[in-house]
């Protein structure tokens, strides 16, 4: 079986969106996400410090549109949605729907709201709007993320919400800085996972404050995450979306096209690499 491999925008900041997508057309990448709206609006005071990719505006749908279709490559992704208390979800519609007419089949967010109660009630009403599009919604747990810092946090998050279109993203960097196990993702049931995130980094230390690392990412295989250990935990069926936002990479003058050819080489060694236990 041929792994579905997904590009994440955030391997290649600075660059166009149609270009974006003409890079992964021509490093035979076929599957990408991308931003449509930048989550700064809604958090503007974050500690992420994340600098965000150009997104698809309205005025420019047409030539990813164009980008897309030439390239044979699909939109799997749109992001990024920050469920807060205050938001008023109205002000994601207009993304969300640019998303939904472009194929994407999941939003992406993260969740920062404490309150048990109305952080499911929240999530419920995010669900409900992508949903109204046909798209599933997917959020990773982050320890920097208060609202969703753990796998125990996000599998609680999943069964109290009961959403079918409501699934973990599971991302290698934030897994090993939480402490997650490869015999943790081996004991989750396959519901639970709504995408899976490769990028690599140094050290397995756990952490529960490393934005500098978030921003500075290796190129899969070129640091000491356990990625084999961890990937083979994860369902077979799973797509490996690679997510390598790399500063360090382009201060030292590595071009986008450059980081996404290295990005993709190195997450399909490490994909060829893999020995599914399930």
């Amino acid at each position: 079986m041929t792994r579905q491999i997904i590009l994440h925008q955030l391997c290649a900041t600075g660059v166009d969106p149609a270009d974006f997508v003409r890079i992964a057309a021509d490093n035979d990448c076929r599957n990408v996400t991308m931003f449509a709206n930048n989550g700064n609006s809604t958090l503007p005071n974050s500690n992420t410090g994340l600098s965000y990719p150009t997104t698809i505006t309205a005025e420019s749908k047409a030539e990813v549109r164009r980008a897309l279709a030439d390239g044979g490559v699909a939109l799997d992704g749109v992001e990024f949605f920050p469920i807060t208390a205050e938001v008023d979800f109205e002000l994601y519609k207009p993304a969300v729907a640019l998303g939904a007419e472009l194929g994407a089949r999941r939003a992406v967010g993260h969740v920062f709201i404490l309150d048990d109660a109305l952080v499911v009630d929240r999530l419920g009403e995010f669900c409900d709007l992508a949903e109204s599009f046909g798209l599933k919604f997917t959020s990773e747990f982050c320890p920097m993320t208060a609202g969703n810092p753990s796998l125990a946090r996000a599998k609680w998050l999943i069964d109290q919400v009961g959403r079918e279109s409501f699934a973990i993203g599971v991302d290698m960097l934030h897994a090993v800085r939480s402490g997650v196990t490869a015999a943790d993702l081996a004991a989750l049931d396959p519901r639970y996972f709504g995408i899976v995130q490769i990028c690599d980094h140094i050290g397995t230390h756990q952490s529960g404050d490393y934005i500098k690392e978030v921003h500075n990412r290796e190129v899969p295989g070129q640091g000491g995450l356990p990625l084999h250990e961890l990937l083979n935990a994860v369902p077979a069926t799973m797509a490996i979306e690679a997510e390598v936002p790399a500063a360090h990479r382009r201060a030292a003058g590595v071009t986008a096209a450059e980081h996404v050819r290295d990005v993709l080489a190195g997450t399909r060694a490490v994909v060829a690499g893999l020995t599914p236990r399930r």
